[in-house]
C-alpha cells in the first residue's frame, strides 16, 4: 500500500492589529498585551 503526502491540519491565524497595548507588567499579569484578546475565563468544574 502506497501513502500519499498528506496535510494533516491546516490553520486560520487572523492577523492581530496592534491598537493598543497593556504596558509590559500588566500584560504579564493578565497573560496577553492586547486588551482585545484579554477575556474572563468563565468555565470551571462539574
Amino acid at each position: 500500500m502506497m501513502m500519499t503526502q498528506q496535510v494533516p491540519a491546516m490553520c486560520y491565524v487572523p492577523w492581530q492589529r496592534w491598537d493598543e497595548l497593556y504596558e509590559p507588567s500588566r500584560a504579564i499579569m493578565r497573560g496577553t498585551m492586547f486588551p482585545v484578546l484579554d477575556k474572563p475565563f468563565t468555565g470551571g468544574r462539574s
